[in-house]
Formats: C-alpha cells, sequence, structure tokens
C-alpha cells in the first residue's frame, strides 16, 4: 500500500512524498538523462541521499511514519511547493502539469490516513468535515464511516459497512470511477468486504461472512484475509474443511496459521500430503463449494461474445458453474478458478486492455487471425489459476476452430498453446495431465515438474 503526495515549486522543481508502512520516502520526480552520466549514474545525491531521492527514513509504528509523513507534506508548502492533483505512485515526471489537488480529495486523504493512524476521536473529525463537500459520498468516506462505526459497536455498523460496499459496487456496475488516492480501487474493496465480513460475523451470520471475505480475495488476495477465510469454513462448513486446508498448505510457513494447524484434523490431512510427496504423487480435487449458472446467465453472456457456447462447456457451467479445482504436485500446489457466465466479459475486457498495451487492437486481432485462425474477440477466457497469470481460452467463432480451447500466458501474450479439440478434451488432458506431471499441462499453473 503506497500513499504518495506529489508537489511542484516553479519553474520545474517537482517532488513525490511517498509513505509505505513503515518507510518514508522523499524523491525528486524528475527524468532521468542517462547522457548527463556518461560514466555511469552515481549511488547518492550531493547532499548524502540515495540517487534521485531527498528523503528516507524507516519508522517503527505506522501512526509514527503517518506523523512525519504530514510534516514533511507541511514543509514543503511552506517552502512554496504546491500540492498537484497526481496520484499514480509510479509517476517520475509531471511534464509540467501544475494543476493543483481539489481541497475535498486533500481531506480525502488526511481521512485515509487517519484510519490507520489516528485515535478515534481524531477519525470522527475528519470524517465530519466531509460533510457537505463532494467527498461525503465518496467510497473512501463510506468505508471511513463504516470503519468508526465498527470500531465505536455503533448500532449501525453492519447497515454502514453494507452501504460502504454497495456505494463501490454501484460505481463499478455504473462504469463510474472514484477517487481512491494512490490506492487500487481493488484494494479499498477489498477492505471493505473484509470488513463487512467482521460485521457478519458478530451478527452471526456465517454465510454472509463466508462470501464477502472471498469476495476480498476476488478483489485483493492477502495472507490474513486467507486465514480468516480459512477460520470461517473450518469453524461454521465443516463439510468444506479441505477446501480451508489446500488454500493454507504451502504458505503455514510464512504466516500465524496455528489456529487452523492446530486442530486435530489439519494433522492427518498434512500426514497424508506429506505421504504423497514422499511417493512423488500429484492429485486434484474439486473445490466442495460451486456455483452452478442457470439458462438466462449463459445466454446473456454468450449474447455479450455474439455466439454460442459449445454444448459440453454449457453442461459444465450448470453443473459447476463459477469453481475452483485443487492442484496438488509433490512440491508446489495451484488453484484453477472457473468464471462465473457473469464475469466472463470482465475477463475478455482484461485480456484485451493487456494486449494492446503494445499493439492497437486491430493489430492484435490480425495476429491472431493470422497465426492460429482464430477470432479475438471469440476468445473467452473461461478459467484462470491464481499466483499465475495465464489463463485458459474457449474459442467459440462458428468455423473450424469453433469450440477449440487454448493455454494463454501473458509471458507470451500473442501465442496459444496447449490446443485441444474441445473444452471436455481440454479437461481431460488437464487433469491427466496433473496425475502425470506432464509439463505442458502444469505450465498453465507455472508448475515445473522435477525429478
Amino acid at each position: 500500500m503506497y500513499f504518495a503526495k506529489f508537489f511542484r515549486k516553479a519553474p520545474n522543481d517537482d517532488r513525490l512524498l511517498l509513505y509505505t508502512p513503515d518507510i518514508l520516502m522523499g524523491i525528486y520526480a524528475r527524468e532521468i538523462n542517462y547522457s548527463d552520466y556518461p560514466n555511469g549514474r552515481p549511488s547518492h545525491e550531493p547532499d548524502g541521499n540515495l540517487f534521485g531521492e531527498f528523503l528516507r527514513h524507516n519508522y517503527p509504528t505506522t501512526r509514527e511514519g503517518v506523523a512525519a509523513y504530514r510534516d514533511e507534506a507541511e514543509k514543503l508548502r511552506h517552502a512554496g511547493y504546491m500540492e498537484t492533483h497526481h496520484t499514480e505512485y509510479t509517476l517520475r515526471d509531471l511534464e509540467g502539469d501544475d494543476t493543483p489537488k481539489p481541497d475535498w480529495q486533500k481531506a480525502l486523504d488526511e481521512t485515509l490516513l487517519a484510519m490507520f493512524a489516528d485515535p478515534l476521536p481524531v477519525q470522527a473529525e475528519h470524517i465530519a468535515a466531509l460533510a457537505g463537500t463532494p467527498a461525503e459520498s465518496e467510497p473512501i468516506a463510506l468505508w471511513a464511516r463504516a470503519h468508526y462505526g465498527s470500531a465505536t459497536s455503533a448500532a449501525d455498523a453492519l447497515a454502514l459497512s453494507e452501504q460502504a460496499r454497495d456505494g463501490i459496487w454501484a460505481r463499478k456496475a455504473a462504469g463510474t470511477s472514484f477517487y481512491t488516492w494512490s490506492l487500487r480501487s481493488s484494494t479499498i474493496e477489498a477492505y471493505v468486504l473484509e470488513l463487512l465480513c467482521r460485521r457478519y460475523l458478530i451478527a452471526g451470520n456465517p454465510t454472509a461472512a463466508l462470501d464477502a471475505i472471498e469476495q476480498a480475495q476476488e478483489a485483493r488476495i492477502d495472507p490474513e484475509r486467507s486465514i480468516l477465510r480459512a477460520n470461517i469454513i473450518c469453524d461454521y462448513f465443516p463439510e468444506r474443511e479441505e477446501d480451508a486446508f489446500d488454500s493454507i498448505y504451502r504458505y503455514v510457513d510464512f504466516g500465524d496459521y496455528t489456529s487452523i494447524t492446530s486442530r486435530p484434523s489439519y494433522a492427518a490431512y498434512a500426514a497424508r500430503r506429506a505421504t504423497d510427496a514422499a511417493a512423488k504423487r500429484a492429485s486434484w480435487r474439486w473445490s466442495r463449494a460451486h456455483k452452478p449458472a442457470d439458462e438466462a446467465a449463459i445466454v446473456e453472456a454468450e449474447r455479450r461474445f455474439n455466439g454460442r457456447f459449445p454444448d459440453d462447456y454449457r453442461a459444465f457451467l450448470k453443473e459447476r458453474g463459477k469453481s475452483v479445482l485443487f492442484v496438488r504436485t509433490p512440491r508446489e500446489d495451484a488453484t484453477l478458478k472457473f468464471h462465473a457466465p457473469e464475469q466472463l466479459a470482465k475477463q475478455h475486457e482484461g485480456l484485451s486492455s493487456f494486449l494492446t498495451l503494445s499493439e492497437s487492437l486491430e493489430q492484435a486481432t490480425a495476429a491472431f487471425r493470422d497465426e492460429y485462425d482464430v477470432s479475438l474477440q471469440h476468445l473467452v477466457p473461461i478459467a484462470e489459476p491464481q499466483n499465475a497469470s495465464n489463463a485458459l481460452l474457449l474459442h467459440i467463432e462458428p468455423g473450424d476452430k469453433y469450440g477449440h480451447v487454448y493455454v494463454w500466458n501473458h509471458d507470451g501474450a500473442f501465442e496459444l498453446v496447449y490446443e485441444q479439440q474441445s473444452f471436455k478434451a481440454m479437461m481431460q488432458a488437464l487433469l491427466e495431465g496433473i496425475e502425470t506431471q506432464d509439463a505442458a499441462a502444469l505450465d498453465l499453473f507455472n508448475i515445473r515438474p522435477r525429478d
């Protein structure tokens, strides 16, 4: 998580004040001309700071770090610097843009900092100051009110959390962007959904709590949320206990998972996994949780792609729909997430956006047509492995390649591999390939078989 403030002092002194718990950095926002350094870029500035920086300091607590962040920002203002509207923390050249940041955005910035660093009375003051301003209905403001309500055990804490979620989802549904400062919108959404999960638990609604934390993980994966999700499953949904164990098994040495690993049933599970690893066996299993799709959802998804899904994939959607396949190999695990019909168009937008980072849409379309005789418009991303930027793509354009399924890897963005003639054939090849630890099958998960 990064908090970034940009400052400009005429004529061309641009600076970035960046705080990421718990490091505070002052960075010169300038484009580096390497021709100015024929003997190589120096390691330090003349004042002794690292090259490109005017400040760097570590703080033991977030409260101390945020206080120093505010102090340094105020020093820049007093020195004649104006805070600009920029928020992207990777930006290093303002290109002369000195548009000031609006006051309502500054107020949201302070409210956000207060949530992480200030006592509750101070948070309340910042929230109250948003009333009657353009910031009042922004998702950060809704989140802050929900956070404060939860921290003070307010009677409407659950309702405030639901309002924050609904406010974000309404913006997303309308395709309307919202102010997030230098955080990703998915980060804010995940925090709100985690808060909502905890309120549902307090209200005695574990089903809604599990839905909320799984939605939070879809928005932004976080180890602490993984632990919370696993505990909810084990405590309230014992029939799904192995799902929880599979989700944390490879991470238990990298966090405090004792609330899960101390359970007797986990010890038995871990023993089975150790036996399989010693025997160099690989396996797969479907999650106990899945959400079958109805005909209306499938038809609507097909309409978005101007085509019809093959019968075998339609049958899968009706039987399993949104679902997860767990993959276990002797040294690595993976999960393959199959999307719900209503998620497919969004997944295709993401694929197209990535492909057009380096090529125009016309060039990308032509590349797939020329090389594979497939239509980019009709390549449907139906599943993706967690922690690997790959996907299964189903082709639904009528013709010889109708129904074919491919593995796509972002490292070879214009390449389609592991072609199978149908969804059923792809699933059979993948499942058999997992069991035999076939390199081509495991490549979908970025798993390399080892002797």
